[in-house]
């Protein structure tokens, strides 16, 4: 998005405070949203990488027994999350309330299954969804073989052709972090797939305490590596240089179907859609030898955990951007870092001053620049100013204090 210092004018050297904050919002979007019926705020924030479009996406969805809160983190391209956003959420409180309808005795079962089995069929319905556009049998390998003839009648010549869309949908990928706060606001389930991350702050005897509220599906799990390598006990190249297949850094996903499907549709069919950084490493090794590549590498069975609220918590939701722009600040102690911020708390590991929480503020937004500036206004100017080149991922938050 062009912002107002891709100018050679004095601007950039010297811009005032706010024309330096005109220049962040070109770069950022955020949103509150008030859900009366639960005495809620819920606050979006996010942050736009050296790119042509921030790949993140994030949802707010309230239903009939809670509310539910999503970021989807795209990777090559937001097709997938921003689809995934539009659609997921209203799906899975839909599961829920049928779950419930059929049996209200045990809510956490269901709340649980909704998660766990809608975001897998979800994931699933994006390749039917592009084998619906094909004859029936004409994806099978003896009719396409290594021919690219004939492969845009069937994915289409643009993103304006739904074909094109959900071929797209099926190559790119996303990561799916889903909260689901119950009315009464007792418990909270975070359902995931990849490695954004969600966690609780509290204090506990008038101290900060943290809870990681979600597992995460990447490389740097050494459970992940595990049941990766497990699952393909000959193939050493399927987590290779800390990524899986060398080419993703996580283990689960939405989309990705270039690593889940050995249909020919991979190879031949889905690689037409052609989005921007579209990987090919596992299509060249498939038409080498397809006998030696056994998908599904990347997996879409999320992880489910459920935990208990207390009034005053600090419930923080992230795209795994904000974990990398903690660059300062040691791995094991990020959560407790991500919740200080969001509740509002002097935070002195930064080589900048924080922001001072302000009445009616975002607080995602507050926990973005804190993270990044703070009350520096030249670090200010490299994060916005596009030709300093701070090379950083999307970052996308969300903050609900119970």
């Amino acid at each position: 998005m062009p912002g107002p210092f891709e100018t050679t004018s004095s601007l950039m050297f010297n811009p005032s405070d706010t024309e330096l904050e005109s220049a962040y919002k070109a770069k950022a979007r955020q949103r509150s949203t008030r859900i009366a019926s639960m005495d809620l705020d819920v606050h979006e924030a996010a942050f736009q990488a050296l790119k042509p479009e921030n790949e993140d996406r994030t949802a707010v969805w309230e239903s009939e027994h809670g509310l539910l809160v999503a970021v989807f983190d795209g990777h090559y391209a937001s097709d997938l999350s921003d689809y995934a956003a539009q659609t997921l959420p209203k799906m899975l409180c839909e599961r829920i309330e049928e779950n419930l309808a059929r049996d209200s005795s045990d809510f956490s079962s269901a709340v649980e299954k909704a998660l766990a089995e809608g975001i897998e069929d979800f994931d699933a319905s994006l390749v039917r969804d592009l084998f619906a556009a094909f004859p029936e049998g004409s994806y099978s390998e003896e009719r396409w073989g290594d021919e690219d003839d004939g492969a845009f009648e069937v994915v289409g010549y643009s993103r304006k052709d739904e074909r094109a869309r959900a071929a797209r949908r099926c190559l790119v990928g996303s990561t799916a972090l889903v909260g689901f706060i119950d009315r009464a606001k007792q418990n909270i389930w975070v359902a995931s797939l990849g490695d954004s991350e969600a966690v609780l702050g509290r204090i506990v005897d008038g101290k900060p305490h943290v809870i990681p509220l979600n597992d995460l599906h990447n490389c740097d799990n050494i459970s992940e590596v595990a049941r990766v390598r497990s699952e393909h006990p000959e193939e050493p190249l399927a987590v290779h240089r800390g990524r899986t297949l060398g080419q993703l850094a996580v283990t689960r996903s939405l989309g990705d179907f270039a690593m889940k499907t050995d249909y020919c549709l991979a190879p031949i069919i889905i690689r037409h859609a052609r989005p921007v950084g579209a990987l090919t490493y596992p299509f060249h090794a498939w038409e080498q030898d397809p006998n030696v590549w056994n998908p599904p590498y990347i997996s879409s069975t999320p992880t489910v955990q459920r935990h208990a609220l207390q009034p005053d918590d600090v419930l923080v939701f992230t795209s795994d951007g904000l974990r990398a722009a903690l660059k300062y600040v040691h791995e094991k102690d990020k959560p407790a870092v991500m919740a200080a911020l969001a509740r509002g708390a002097p935070v002195d590991i930064f080589r900048h001053a924080c922001i001072v929480p302000k009445e009616n503020d975002n607080a995602a937004e507050r926990v973005i620049k804190n993270t990044l500036f703070g009350t520096d206004k030249d670090r200010k100017l490299d994060e916005v100013e596009p030709l300093a080149g701070c090379l950083r991922d999307d970052i996308s938050v969300v903050v609900i204090r119970i």
